[in-house]
């Protein structure tokens, strides 16, 4: 049975799993429901998809004593990327060089303020620097994991990266050399974003969190709390005293920075939400898996609908001008009060899950095309060897030949490639991450609200801001609901003690 097979979406919870070697000799679970299965849950599933077939959907079922029956939906999956960023010219509307030189998939792209440079992070272990103009590498920065994001300094002469194990570190462009590294005591997951004057760095943490780092010191001056599941991008607005951020909870979260609070809650989105951003000082908009390219301020509207879902959002600041990046790596650009200046750029095989603009709103850069007939560099473990998983789902009940959809694969796939990650970072290999039950979306009432949000209690912190401008009160929204998180990191020996800590 295909992965794209039309059939009957199974209704009620669905609990995510995975099962790969990640490194080590023989399959192993990764991500294990968070479900009472019985004696050695992890043996009962790895011999449950012994014969998994490569894109082969199959069923089977699971009798456990407490949960009585349950279905097993499942496939071996290989993940892989074509490596390569892309630049375009947005005048001309047409792509003018790729950026070959990663061999996995780039996590993060982001321009100088020049806009004579991008940088590009990777699964790598590498950030490259490019020359706008030759389209050449100029820098290449190397780390001992994965990169999750990556901004240029203010004025452009040094690159501030985060890695997955914790690890903020920031290069001089010209030389290569490390200026300054520090760890947070957390996993990171991406979504970074810097602060106007480039002293504080908010990166997104597995925990749900953004912790935001004084780069000079290391020193962490707050956690922004409040997501119910992972943050998945960042975005600063222009005055520089306000943080949004967008989660898979369905929710896009605004944080005040001179205060460390939450300022509102937007919810409307159906889905997972993936980008956000501010093309002007008080328009703020996101993207989402529910396909709704979204405007908060001054009202709430959707500007755009893709029947599929969009997987990034990139705006040109001060023009109103946005770019979303959408199924089959179709880019669609969109002005927020021009309708008729709507666009398509392209329509590629794959996704594309990062993009940037220059300040001037010439250019864009795009990351790598991932999980397409283009993946040429597969996803590697710490040997350096391609993995293979087993991914899947376990449904209640007995559900015959049902099979999840397309976009339900698709999120399924993301589950298990964050707990490939989070796995890969503790050295034994003997981290475990629970897979909670993920609700169907669109179900909930995701109407936007009106009423203003209450901030959390406590003593107002230090400004994260540093800007000299005063504050202007901005627009208030709602105080959403999280919707459950679907992956929570426990471990074993020292890496248990470092998580607990990390999540109480």
């Amino acid at each position: 049975m295909s992965a794209n097979a039309v059939a009957r979406r199974p209704d009620g919870p669905m609990w995510p799993f995975l099962i790969s070697p990640a490194g080590r000799g023989g399959n192993r679970p990764i991500i294990l429901p968070d479900l009472d299965l019985g004696h050695d849950p992890g043996q009962r599933l790895q011999a449950l998809v012994h014969g998994a077939a490569d894109g082969v959907v199959q069923v089977r079922e699971l009798n456990t004593h407490r949960h009585g029956h349950l279905t097993a939906v499942f496939r071996r999956a290989r993940a892989a990327s074509d490596g390569t960023a892309h630049l375009w010219d947005l005048s001309r509307q047409r792509r003018i060089a790729s950026l070959v030189g990663h061999v996995a998939r780039v996590t993060d792209v982001t321009f100088s303020r020049d806009g004579a440079l991008v940088a590009t992070a990777s699964w790598d272990h590498t950030v490259r620097v490019w020359d706008v103009r030759s389209a050449q590498s100029v820098a290449l920065l190397d780390h001992d994991s994965w990169v999750v994001g990556c901004r240029f300094s203010p004025e452009g002469r040094s690159v501030v990266t985060a890695t997955i194990d914790g690890t903020i570190t920031t290069f001089d462009v010209a030389s290569g050399d490390r200026i300054s590294v520090s760890r947070v005591a957390a996993v990171l997951t991406g979504a970074v974003e810097i602060n106007h004057v480039g002293r504080v760095l908010f990166v997104a943490a597995a925990d749900h969190t953004i912790r935001a780092v004084r780069l000079r010191t290391g020193e962490q001056l707050a956690a922004l709390r409040g997501h119910g599941d992972r943050v998945t991008a960042c975005a600063l607005a222009p005055e520089g005293r306000r943080l949004a951020s967008a989660s898979r909870d369905g929710t896009v979260r605004v944080w005040d920075l001179d205060t460390g609070r939450e300022q509102a809650t937007l919810t409307g989105h159906r889905d997972w939400v993936t980008g956000c951003a501010w093309p002007e000082r008080h328009l703020l908009v996101s993207a989402g898996w529910d396909g709704a390219l979204r405007r908060w301020y001054p009202r709430s509207e959707v500007l755009l609908q893709e029947v599929g879902p969009l997987r990034a959002c990139a705006a040109v600041p001060g023009t109103g001008r946005l770019l979303v990046t959408g199924e089959h790596g179709r880019i669609v650009e969109r002005h927020a009060d021009r309708p008729d200046r709507t666009r398509v750029l392209a329509g590629d095989a794959g996704w594309i899950d990062v993009a940037g603009c220059s300040a001037d709103g010439r250019l864009m850069v795009t990351g790598s095309h991932n999980d397409g007939p283009v993946g040429r560099h597969p996803f590697r473990d710490g040997f350096g060897r391609p993995v293979t998983m087993v991914e899947g789902v376990l449904l209640p009940g007995r559900r015959g030949e049902s099979v999840l959809t397309d976009l339900d694969w698709q999120r399924v796939h993301a589950v298990c490639l964050d707990g490939l990650g989070i796995a890969l970072t503790d050295e034994r290999g003997q981290l475990v991450v629970r897979g909670e039950p993920q609700a169907r979306r669109g179900e909930a009432d995701a109407r936007p609200r009106t009423d203003i949000a209450p901030g959390p209690s406590g003593r107002p912190r230090r400004s994260l801001a540093s800007a000299v401008e005063p504050a202007e009160p901005p627009p208030r929204r709602s105080l959403g609901c999280a919707l459950p998180a679907i992956v929570a990191a426990v471990g074993a020996g020292a890496l248990w003690e470092f998580l607990t800590r990390l999540l109480s």
